[in-house]
Formats: structure tokens, C-alpha cells, sequence
């Protein structure tokens, strides 16, 4: 029996449940909404190009997800956004972006630290992204 990873997965399971952005019913998009829902982000921040979209070579990508907008339709509790940079390739220093006045993040999961569910602040929006591990922050 692997209590680690049972471990793991129950709190991976509870991250879900408290996070309404990583359980979505609806298609994302940006139009006729008065906040970004879903944006694509390339290692130094920018939203991604369809010049970096076709990079047989890129290992490593951005996502930021956002539900206020079908919170406040729901009537339910205001949520924050989440960061979270997936990579398949070596080390990279990533770029977080600002949205919707988030200014400053927060490392809460990292897959490759000892204990990946963690609160470690991000200094100046520069954070070292491991190879071959997902990484998912909060609003600071």
C-alpha cells in the first residue's frame, strides 16, 4: 500500500473540491464577460502567439483560470483565480502575469517538493519551475 500517494490523492481531491475553477461545467472563454476566464501564458508571461502555440519545442505552459464571473451568476461565494504552469521539459524561470488586479502570487502545489502542498510566497513574479512537474498559485 503506497500511503503517500493515497495521501496525495485525497488531498488532491480536497484541492478540487475548494477550488470551483478546476471543476468547470461551462466552456471558458474572454468575450462579453467582464473578467478573463482563461488565458494561455508563454515562460515570460505573455499570453501565448500562434507563433509560440506552434513550437514543436515548447515543454512548458501557463494557464490562468478564473470563475468570478459564473460565481457571481450562481449567487455562490466569491472564489480566486489560479495560476498553473505545467511543464514537461527542463527547468525554467516562469513569469507570473497580473489579472484582474491580482498583482502578487503564491506557490500552493508544487509536484516534485517532498510535501507538494505548500504556502510559499512568489518574489517579484519570478518563480523557478521544476522539470517535469505542475505547479498551481494563488492570488497573495
Amino acid at each position: 500500500r503506497d500511503d503517500a500517494l493515497l495521501d496525495f490523492t485525497a488531498r488532491m481531491i480536497a484541492f478540487r473540491k475548494d477550488h470551483p475553477a478546476l471543476t468547470q461545467e461551462t466552456f471558458l472563454g474572454s468575450e462579453d464577460h467582464t473578467r478573463v476566464q482563461i488565458v494561455w501564458h508563454q515562460p515570460d508571461g505573455r499570453p501565448m502567439s500562434d507563433e509560440i502555440w506552434n513550437q514543436a519545442e515548447l515543454r512548458v505552459i501557463g494557464m490562468y483560470l478564473d470563475v468570478a464571473n459564473q460565481v457571481l451568476l450562481q449567487g455562490e461565494e466569491q472564489r480566486d483565480p489560479l495560476f498553473i504552469v505545467m511543464n514537461s521539459g527542463g527547468e525554467v524561470t516562469f513569469t507570473l502575469p497580473d489579472y484582474d488586479g491580482v498583482k502578487v502570487w503564491r506557490r500552493v502545489l508544487n509536484t516534485v517538493a517532498d510535501d507538494a502542498f505548500m504556502d510559499d510566497p512568489v518574489a517579484d513574479n519570478h518563480i523557478v519551475i521544476a522539470p517535469a512537474s505542475v505547479s498551481i498559485f494563488i492570488p497573495s
